[in-house]
């Protein structure tokens, strides 16, 4: 069973099942009153009332499906703002290990799609990445005095790590099929 409807400013102004109803409803309640419908326009008020009906028919459903996307995707936004706001850094291992591989495979990767480079033994970002927040860097001392560079992923990193993977296909093990 179709419905028509009337809009008038942008809102809805009458419902009814049959058009013949919906004119007679607006007569009725005298928003037609002061408009001279004859039995020639009849046909193109009719047509415009299916017209008009047909687009808030179709601006529900789009409606409704967009709530549902954002039902589906707000675990992940609550979620992803949790890893963001998180000040908790990885170190490469860890998250090459969210994709199956090893550190160094992790790294020889992130090299070969112009993330970071090697020198002194030590992975730095190139210029285009360093000032974006990805990574922070620690020195700390070995038992024999010795002092150490390390490099750690910050969250935001890590969320960069994964889309430019997922772009060139690569899933992390918890989304590969």
């Amino acid at each position: 069973m179709q419905n028509f409807a009337a809009i008038k400013n942008g809102q809805v102004i009458g419902w009814a099942n049959d058009r013949d109803t919906l004119i007679k409803d607006l007569l009725k309640k005298g928003i037609l009153k002061n408009c001279d419908i004859s039995q020639k326009a009849l046909p193109d008020v009719l047509r415009i009332i299916e017209e008009l009906t047909e687009k808030v028919q179709a601006l529900q459903i789009e409606n409704k499906q967009q709530k549902q996307i954002i039902n589906e995707m707000q675990p992940r936004i609550s979620y992803c703002d949790f890893i963001l706001n998180n000040n908790i850094k990885m170190s490469v291992t860890q998250i090459a290990k969210d994709y199956g591989m090893s550190a160094k495979k992790m790294n020889s990767l992130l090299h070969e799609l112009g993330v970071q480079y090697k020198q002194g033994g030590i992975w730095f970002l190139y210029e285009k990445y360093q000032c974006d927040g990805y990574t922070q860097s620690k020195t700390f001392s070995t038992a024999d005095g010795e002092n150490r560079f390390h490099t750690y992923w910050t969250q935001k990193g890590r969320l960069f790590i994964y889309h430019l993977l997922k772009n060139k296909g690569v899933l992390p093990v918890i989304e590969q099929e």
